[in-house]
C-alpha cells in the first residue's frame, strides 16, 4: 500500500495529540509510514524520529482560518487544496486526507461548552477510526536524553518544579504576580523552581520572579528535562501535554476554557489537577494553586 499524505494544519499541542491517532491509524490501516504536511518548525519537530513517519513538509504558507467558516469555506481551503495539488502534480500520493477542525461547531463549543467532547474525536472519524483520544507517541533521541541529563546535573538532590506560565493566547497567560505567588508557594515547599517556555517566550520572563530559567529548548530535551520533574504548574499549553506524556508525578494546569476537562492532557501515571482562571474577579490564582497543591500532596 503506498503512503498517504495527511495534511494537518494546526498548532503543537494538536500534533502532540494525533501522534497516538497515527499510531492507531497504521495499525488499523496496515500502514508502515505516513508523510504528513504540518504547520511551522515547531510542529515538525513532534514527528522526528517517530518510526510511523515518513516525509514531513512544512507548509509554506500562514494557517487556514478554521475559526472562521465564511473565510475558510470561501476562501482559505481553496488555496490549501490547490497547493497540496501542486505539491502532488508528480502524482505520488495516492490518498490525501486535509484534516479541518474549528470550523462552525468548534465556535460554537468555544462560545457554549456545549459541542462535543474533544476536537481530536472528528480527527479520529476523518481517519476511520472510533472517536476516541489515544496515548501520546513522542521519541526523544539519545543525544536529546544526554543533554537533559546534562542541564538536569545543576538541579541534583534538589525537587525539580518545571513552570510554563506562558501563551500565545493572552486568556491563558499567568500573570506576573500569579507567578510570583505560585513560585515563593512551590520554594516554601522545598522545590526548585524551573520556568521553560520557547525562544520567543523569554522575552516575557519577569525578573522579579527571580527564578532559573531555559528557553528554546528541543522538544525532545523538554521531555526528558520533565521526566525528572515532581511537578508541572502551568498553562494548557503544548508544554502541558508534555509534561503529561512525561508522566510527571502531579501536574497543575491553569485554564479559562468553559470546560478545561474536555483538552485534559493525555497521562499513564501523573495526577492532573485543573486550575480555572477568570480575569476581573476576587479569585486569587495563588490561594487556588495551595488548594490544589495541597491536595497533591504537595510534600
Amino acid at each position: 500500500m503506498k503512503t498517504p499524505l495527511i495534511v494537518y494544519l494546526h498548532g503543537i499541542g494538536d500534533n502532540i495529540m494525533l501522534s497516538g491517532v497515527i499510531k492507531e491509524y497504521c495499525r488499523r490501516r496496515q500502514i508502515a509510514k505516513v508523510d504528513l504536511v504540518v504547520l511551522n518548525p515547531g510542529c515538525a519537530a513532534i514527528w522526528r524520529n517517530n518510526p510511523l513517519v515518513g516525509q514531513v513538509t512544512v507548509y509554506p504558507h500562514p494557517q487556514p482560518h478554521f475559526w472562521n467558516p465564511v473565510l475558510f469555506y470561501g476562501l482559505h481551503q481553496w488555496k490549501v487544496r490547490r497547493w497540496i495539488r501542486e505539491f502532488n502534480r508528480d502524482g505520488r500520493y495516492q490518498e490525501i486526507i486535509f484534516s479541518t477542525i474549528q470550523t462552525l461547531p468548534e465556535i460554537l463549543y468555544h462560545v457554549t461548552g456545549t459541542y462535543g467532547r474533544h476536537k481530536i474525536d472528528r480527527v479520529c472519524r476523518e481517519l476511520g477510526l472510533a472517536p476516541t483520544l489515544h496515548p501520546y507517541d513522542l521519541y526523544p533521541s539519545t543525544t536529546e536524553e544526554a543533554e537533559a541529563a546534562r542541564l538536569a546535573e545543576k538541579f541534583s538532590g534538589r525537587r525539580l518544579a518545571v513552570i510554563h506560565p506562558f501563551s500565545g493566547h493572552t486568556k491563558k497567560r499567568l500573570g506576573s504576580r500569579d507567578v510570583t505567588g505560585i513560585l515563593e508557594s512551590l520554594r516554601a515547599q522545598g522545590y526548585l523552581p524551573l520556568i521553560v517556555g520557547s525562544s520567543a517566550e523569554s522575552r516575557r520572563l519577569d525578573p522579579a520572579w527571580q527564578a532559573q530559567s531555559v528557553f528554546g529548548l528541543e522538544l525532545g530535551v523538554l521531555i526528558a528535562l520533565l521526566k525528572r520533574a515532581e511537578i508541572f504548574a502551568g498553562t494548557d499549553s503544548a508544554v502541558a501535554h508534555l509534561a503529561a506524556f512525561a508522566n510527571v508525578p502531579r501536574l497543575l494546569i491553569f485554564s479559562p476554557k468553559l470546560k478545561p476537562s474536555r483538552y485534559l492532557p493525555l497521562t499513564e501515571r501523573g495526577q492532573i489537577h485543573l486550575i480555572k482562571i477568570t480575569r476581573n474577579d476576587d479569585n486569587d490564582i495563588q490561594a487556588k494553586f495551595l488548594s490544589h497543591f495541597s491536595e497533591t500532596g504537595g510534600r
